[in-house]
């Protein structure tokens, strides 16, 4: 088993123990994200979970940000471009260059880009049977090597 393959093992085991040990979502969104950043080597990992009124997601918890950059943060979940393609195509989105990125031709960033440390990034639908309830991200500050 490679070592890559050996450190996801060990952290799937990790996460899986304190998830089984307890009930408190705080402490398992925090440990899911940290595991997160370290298992896909990214700056930063973020939680975001669907508000049924406004059919958006919202920032439920975020890991390696700045308070600073976390009012930016938020919008990223109001962003329509984001919450239609996670309900139309449940599936992963990956992102290279959030500048370039074809997807966002059409749809101008919510927030500046000076406030808003994210270039590159990996966002993974969290659905049940019926619908897509939130989005689990990784993040980097610059585009991946």
């Amino acid at each position: 088993m490679g070592k890559h393959k050996y450190e996801a093992g060990k952290i799937l085991l990790e996460v899986s123990r304190i998830v089984n040990s307890s009930l408190d979502p705080d402490k398992v969104s925090k440990l899911v994200l940290s595991q997160s950043r370290k298992a896909m080597r990214s700056d930063h990992a973020s939680l975001f979970l669907a508000d049924e009124k406004s059919e958006h997601f919202i920032l439920a918890a975020a890991d390696g940000f700045s308070e600073d950059e976390m009012d930016n943060l938020k919008l990223l979940g109001g962003w329509e471009v984001i919450n239609d393609y996670m309900a139309k195509q449940k599936g992963p989105l990956v992102v290279d260059d959030i500048h370039k990125d074809g997807i966002f031709k059409f749809g101008r960033s919510p927030f500046s880009d000076e406030k808003f440390p994210v270039e590159s990034f990996l966002a993974v639908p969290l659905e049940t049977k019926e619908r897509v309830i939130g989005a689990l991200m990784v993040s980097n500050r610059k585009r991946p090597g």
